[in-house]
């Protein structure tokens, strides 16, 4: 790679990744941090619901994947582990969330369109009461699993096989974790 091309992709990579960070960028939780963020937090799921989030922008909305279709993959792979997905009238005092959060830009490199780069992040959100106080507390819908945000990916050519590859990796990662959680 060229020194003005790989300078370029920098460019862009820092461009793209600056708006995008307060949407994506998550730390992993330390063993110390007071929200659940283990597969025991998984421990009696009746299924979940997901969701999927997408900013990406006109160019990556075109040749990418589009949020409903990543939402009926990621459906299929939890039918495929027999992991039932949950409807928005399905609910229960066990519901949760699998949310998939994407950030996909187009990489521009002397004014014509050069690849695509992509983050994902997800995670299993899930409402989080605090017991014991003098008065209710409430509740709220909080994260109580996730994968954490990839690295940014970059992406020449075929968006759509290499981005799905990475989403089917981080569902495997919930199922396996799901599955020690919930042993039959």
């Amino acid at each position: 790679m060229s020194v003005l091309r790989s300078l370029a992709v920098t460019t862009a990579l820092t461009l793209w990744v600056a708006p995008t960070a307060s949407l994506l960028i998550g730390q992993e939780p330390s063993p110390n941090d007071w929200r659940l963020s283990t597969r025991e937090s998984l421990q009696g799921l009746h299924g979940v619901q997901v969701q999927t989030v997408f900013t990406v922008d006109r160019q990556a909305a075109k040749a990418g994947p589009n949020r409903e279709a990543v939402r009926t993959f990621i459906e299929s792979l939890l039918g495929d582990a027999n992991v039932r997905s949950l409807g928005p009238n399905d609910a229960s005092p066990r519901h949760a969330y699998l949310k998939l959060d994407v950030g996909i830009s187009t990489l521009i490199v002397g004014g014509k369109p050069f690849g695509w780069a992509y983050v994902l992040r997800l995670q299993v959100l899930q409402e989080v009461c605090v017991e014991g106080l003098a008065r209710p507390s409430g509740c709220s819908v909080m994260p109580t699993w996730g994968t954490g945000t990839s690295q940014p990916t970059i992406v020449p050519t075929d968006l759509t096989m290499t981005f799905y590859a990475q989403v089917a990796d981080a569902v495997d990662r919930f199922l396996r974790d799901y599955v020690e959680a919930n042993p039959t």
